[in-house]
């Protein structure tokens, strides 16, 4: 029979942080996305738009092959 003194494990808090320091810290977060933010989404925009320019004709083209393709065989 089990007889030894069961430890539960128990979770130290950590210390609260000052709410002046969670401004700051959340405000810089802030001001540094809306910074990146506009230049990655400018740059995600270019990128599709170099995607569908490209990559547009072939898939088409690759489409209407295979919609050839189930209709008469290979």
């Amino acid at each position: 029979m089990f007889m030894q003194r069961i430890d539960i494990p128990t979770r130290v808090a950590a210390k609260k942080r000052p709410l002046a320091l969670k401004l700051a810290a959340g405000f810089l977060l802030l001001a540094a996305a809306a910074i990146v933010m506009p230049l990655w989404l400018a740059g995600c925009a270019i990128w599709f738009a170099g995607v569908a320019l490209f990559k547009a004709p072939r898939l088409g083209w690759r489409t209407t092959i295979w919609a050839g393709e189930l209709v008469v065989g290979r």
